[in-house]
């Protein structure tokens, strides 16, 4: 069981919270300070790209099909792009049209394994600064992040502050000593550490490796969020499709000097 010591368990093995009183324009105003902990399995390039032609085809079964009068599709915002996409596009990349995957593979910070090359696994911790009652009534880990990263809290000064990626070898993290030079030396992108902002506080980082590697036994009881890392990269890689073929479009409608 994990434990860290100031925080309450909110989701099970995943979520954790404590309550901090922050002053805005002269009022106290409850707060939650959130600790979101998961797994996940780093995946590959072709893992991505596989994804996208199985949910572009998704796609076009969906669009075929008429919904019950007052029903609504709810789509993930991957889902929602494809929808957009021309439907020449869309066929091309669920039956993965050559110049259509390079380009998704030049777009996809995933990386490619060599043969028997292992994948590592990471331990994937967001954290954050959010009013407590933008917390309320929510129960599920993904309710969690979606506040962590609403842009009307982040545009005031709160939602997520660090994202941060630590390998695990084998079940556990990587040896303790190993991270404590890497900070030590204000280290911000490696493959056993990786921290979302440059400039961090080394002092806050160390509390936070602390905390972390006195509450995680095991990185197996830690929630799999496998499918949510290749349904963002997937998205990302999509999006920048999207945003080519609107450039492209956009640069054809000028009319010519």
């Amino acid at each position: 069981m994990m434990n860290f010591p100031g925080y309450t368990e909110v989701v099970e093995n995943t979520v954790y919270s404590r309550e901090q009183q922050v002053l805005l324009e002269g009022q106290p105003v409850l707060m939650a300070d959130l600790l979101l902990i998961d797994k996940y399995t780093q995946p590959s390039e072709d893992d991505v790209i596989a994804f996208i032609r199985t949910k572009a085809g998704d796609i076009s079964a969906v669009a075929s099909l008429v919904l019950p009068q007052g029903a609504r599709s709810k789509k993930s915002g991957l889902e929602t792009v494809l929808g957009v996409l021309p439907p020449g596009v869309l066929t091309d990349v669920r039956m993965g049209d050559e110049q259509c995957l390079k380009f998704l593979r030049n777009e996809t910070p995933a990386p490619v394994f060599a043969q028997g090359e292992s994948v590592p696994v990471y331990v994937h911790v967001r954290t954050g600064l959010v009013p407590a009652e933008y917390l309320q009534g929510k129960t599920l880990a993904d309710d969690y992040h979606r506040v962590l990263s609403s842009p009307s809290l982040k545009s005031v000064g709160f939602g997520e502050r660090l994202t941060v990626r630590i390998l695990a070898d084998n079940g556990v993290l990587v040896p303790k000593a190993e991270l404590d030079v890497l900070l030590k030396h204000g280290v911000h992108g490696s493959r056993s550490l990786t921290v979302s902002h440059p400039g961090y506080d080394v002092q806050e980082m160390q509390g936070l490796v602390q905390l972390l590697y006195g509450g995680i036994p095991s990185v197996g009881s830690l929630r799999d969020a496998s499918a949510q890392i290749v349904e963002e990269i997937a998205f990302m890689s999509v999006m920048a499709l999207y945003d080519h073929i609107a450039s492209v479009a956009q640069q054809s409608r000028k009319p010519r000097q």
